[in-house]
């Protein structure tokens, strides 16, 4: 996508999706590791995302390089991230 199309696109959607689309825009996550995103997942000391196996929702990601750290983006604030998750 051009920046003027993700642009475009994130002005036009909002709270929760506008959250979760940014997650998956600027972290690269998947539809199914947004979605299985918990407070657990997120060290906001350390500003980092993790992307790990859930077994009490029987969910593993995609494949075993799909297990990661992220660094959060500067544009997510931990108040929008609190309210999704």
């Amino acid at each position: 996508m051009s920046d003027f199309e993700i642009e475009t696109f994130m002005s036009n959607i909002y709270e929760p999706y506008l959250t979760a689309c940014q997650l998956a825009l600027w972290h690269g996550l998947r539809r199914g590791e947004v979605c299985h995103l918990e407070l657990t997942d997120i060290d906001f000391s350390n500003n980092i995302i993790k992307v790990q196996k859930k077994s009490h929702l029987n969910w593993n990601p995609k494949n075993e390089t799909s297990i990661r750290t992220i660094p959060i983006h500067s544009i997510l604030s931990f108040r929008r991230i609190l309210r999704f998750v």
